[in-house]
């Protein structure tokens, strides 16, 4: 095959890559501790922006209507963005608060960014499911007086597995939302978070 475009930027491997095939636009993450918004549609390539994460980057989500990203990060820190300006709006810590609970560290992680909420996998074995805001009730038709928030749901911590869980794949649903980690045991595990619940294993 024929390269159509070569995007270079990074100092170090790209271990995470999400696309915004409409718009052409893409944001990656490295082991350098940066992110970097990418022009597919400019000539050869153009980096847009470069985000500074502060740890290796491992995991991406992105809301591009919003142009917020979250970024799993190596220090088990979720960080959010706002990608017009590059500044950094926040740092969310559920997961590397359930990993020091278990004397662990983080591994692993997916992130819903439009329903606030990540799964982690720590170093143990274990999977936390959190939230970082609130939960809203009531339609999207429903006027401000109607809708009502719920607390943040409390963090839920299951044993996936007895080694490390090293990747995350998850669907997100408003409920039954399912998680499938790959571990250092060679095996996956598919849950429901929510439930706690094992699905299937496959080893």
């Amino acid at each position: 095959g024929k390269t159509i475009k070569q995007f270079d930027g990074h100092k170090e491997e790209v271990n995470v890559v999400q696309v915004d095939w409409e718009g052409m636009r893409a944001l990656s993450g490295a082991s350098d501790a940066s992110a970097k918004l990418w022009n597919l549609s400019a000539e050869g390539g153009k980096c847009v922006r470069t985000l500074d994460a502060g740890s290796t980057v491992y995991s991406l989500a992105v809301d591009w209507s919003k142009m917020k990203a979250y970024a799993g990060l190596r220090s088990g820190v979720v960080r959010c963005w706002d990608l017009e300006t590059g500044t950094k709006l926040q740092d969310l810590n559920g997961g590397v608060t359930a990993a020091q609970t278990s004397h662990s560290t983080v591994s692993a992680a997916a992130i819903d960014c439009l329903g606030n909420r990540a799964v982690s996998g720590l170093e143990d074995g274990h999977l936390v499911y959190w939230h970082f805001g609130k939960v809203q009730e009531g339609s999207a038709s429903s006027s401000s007086d109607n809708v009502a928030e719920k607390p943040t749901p409390k963090t839920k911590v299951l044993l996936a597995h007895y080694c490390a869980i090293r990747a995350i794949a998850a669907t997100w649903k408003p409920e039954g939302s399912q998680a499938l980690c790959g571990s250092d045991d060679g095996s996956l595990s598919l849950w429901r978070v929510d439930s706690q619940e094992c699905l299937a294993r496959f080893a």
